[in-house]
């Protein structure tokens, strides 16, 4: 199966990732708002909008709902998609989404969900940066059957 290509405006993406830093030395998860253009096969990625933040610490991140869906009507209206992007300020989290993050983005409606992991260097003042986006995807229940015998 081939994967979907996302477009992203270079600079864009260098703007939210300095944003991203920021909160990843305080060792804070960050989010944004992204508008989406679909296309056959592909997203575009129009821009990226900063959420209103209530709460972050190194393993998650809450931002204003009315803000959001605030965001999402006005996507709509410019007949876009929304999506988020979030970071993941802990090693172990990668750059793949969440169980949880799976589900809010099935939930929310969202296009895409980007994730951006941030993985310090030992030694060094730099950080890798990985961003991958993600279709959500709502897991399966399972059901055993038990046959008498």
């Amino acid at each position: 199966m081939k994967a979907l290509d996302v477009y992203v405006d270079a600079a864009q993406q260098a703007r939210f990732r300095r944003r991203a830093l920021r909160a990843f030395h305080k060792n804070q998860e960050y989010a944004e708002a992204i508008f989406i253009r679909r296309g056959l096969g592909e997203f575009h990625v129009e821009r990226f909008v900063p959420l209103h933040i209530t709460k972050a610490d190194a393993y998650l991140v809450e931002y204003d709902d009315v803000h959001y869906a605030a965001l999402k009507n006005e996507a709509r209206a410019q007949g876009l998609e929304v999506g988020t992007i979030h970071t993941h300020v802990v090693l172990e989290s990668g750059s793949a989404p969440s169980k949880h993050d799976h589900l809010d983005g099935v939930k929310e409606g969202e296009a895409l969900v980007g994730v951006c992991e941030i993985e310090k260097k030992k030694h060094s003042r730099r950080a890798r940066i990985t961003i991958d986006f993600w279709q959500p995807q709502q897991p399966c229940k399972l059901n055993l059957i038990r046959r008498k015998k």
